[in-house]
């Protein structure tokens, strides 16, 4: 699987602010879905007034932020089941 530029500077955004937000914990201990949802709701929120703002680096951090928490979904749900899943 060929993985684009694009894709791997915002991978590196994700990473970024996993590091950034390590001392919350381990994220793969972050498994209740509504306390996922709620802060995929707070960023995205967070996200928007970026947007409207235009914050670069506000909306990389959130987009960031978003991404990750998406991540958290899809794995909490069961739809990966693994971190060698492949799409």
């Amino acid at each position: 699987m060929i993985i684009t530029p694009e894709i791997q500077i915002f991978a590196q955004w994700m990473q970024k602010e996993m590091n950034d937000n390590a001392y919350k914990g381990d994220w793969h201990e972050f498994t209740h879905i509504e306390s996922i949802i709620a802060e995929l709701e707070w960023h995205k929120a967070k996200l928007l007034f970026a947007l409207k703002n235009n914050d670069r680096e506000k909306i990389k951090e959130y987009l960031g932020d978003c991404a990750n928490n998406s991540m958290r979904s899809g794995l909490t749900s069961g739809t990966w089941l693994s971190r060698s899943s492949t799409p």
